[in-house]
């Protein structure tokens, strides 16, 4: 989700004009709009075949492709996503084959212990919790992978599909990380709540 931005200082320094540039009497400066805010607009998102409901601050998109895990299992990543203004939320659902994992409660507990190793090793963790959700264990990460973003990260593992929703903010000086958190404390609140199983043996 980091995105790498590649500096184009160098390549500009290449592109200088070989001749001077006429200078005019007259500057002429264009006038830049500023960025249109975008008015959220709640909706909700409904798939049978995910077993899920949420709702997201605009119209969400979905994408959906597979792939072959640890060199064993053939994986189905459903991802719905939304962006507005400076946030980004996101639902990654992974569904694995029958039987590729083990029928436990705890295992969204297990897979946040596999985050924190393995992907999050190099981000800055800044909080971590394990919520209950119904009979199952959910995880939550509060962590930076760059100065100027926070994302909160929640997973959980029911039979044998993964979960995963999250939240990314910018933070917008002069605000700290946690004046940005408090900030949106309402939409993340909202975002995260919203979010339900639906189908009848997942029922939280």
């Amino acid at each position: 989700m980091t995105l790498c931005l590649l500096s184009v200082g160098s390549l500009a320094a290449q592109k200088k004009p070989k001749t001077p540039v006429r200078r005019t009497g007259r500057t002429l400066v264009k006038s830049i709009a500023p960025p249109k805010i975008e008015t959220e607009n709640w909706q909700e998102f409904e798939s049978n075949e995910l077993s899920l409901k949420l709702i997201f601050p605009k119209e969400p998109t979905l994408s959906e492709n597979s792939y072959v895990e640890f060199g064993r299992f053939q994986v189905k990543s459903s991802i719905i996503q939304s962006y507005i203004n400076t946030d980004y939320y996101l639902v990654e659902v992974r569904q694995y084959p029958a039987d590729a994992l083990p029928e436990r409660d705890d295992l969204g507990e297990s897979y946040g212990g596999w985050l924190k190793k393995y992907v999050l090793s190099r981000a800055t963790i800044i909080s971590e919790k394990t919520v209950n959700f119904g009979k199952y264990k959910l995880v939550e990460f509060v962590y930076q992978q760059s100065p100027n973003e926070v994302l909160i990260h929640r997973a959980l593992v029911v039979g044998q599909t993964l979960y995963q929703i999250m939240v990314q903010l910018e933070i917008k000086k002069p605000d700290t990380l946690e004046q940005t958190i408090e900030k949106n404390r309402g939409k993340i609140d909202k975002f995260f709540l919203s979010f339900e199983l639906t189908e009848a043996g997942f029922a939280s």
